[in-house]
């Protein structure tokens, strides 16, 4: 908890949050819902508590992988439909 005497940050990037964001000083909030590439839903199990996800059953072009921003790179999702496209060598939207 914040010590009430100091002044406050008006970004409120130091306030705690309550939402499903992942927070940390070492890289950008990231919703771990959110396709980090083209903001839909990323059905990503693991956000959802579960112990696996659908994509450790399918092959992640390294061509989008590379596409994260590094700071966001083991820590944000991205969704099928990204993965779909990668895969035939189509554009991300």
């Amino acid at each position: 908890m914040s010590d009430p005497r100091e002044p406050r940050d008006p970004s409120g990037e130091n306030e705690p949050r309550s939402d499903d964001t992942v927070r940390s000083d070492a890289a950008p909030n990231v919703d771990v819902a959110t396709c980090v590439l083209c903001g839909s839903a990323n059905d990503c199990g693991l956000a959802r508590g579960e112990t696996t996800c659908w994509c450790f059953e399918v092959v992640v072009p390294p061509s989008l992988l590379a596409q994260i921003p590094e700071a966001l790179r083991d820590r944000a999702c991205v969704c099928r439909a990204c993965v779909e496209r990668a895969s035939r060598g189509l554009p991300i939207v």
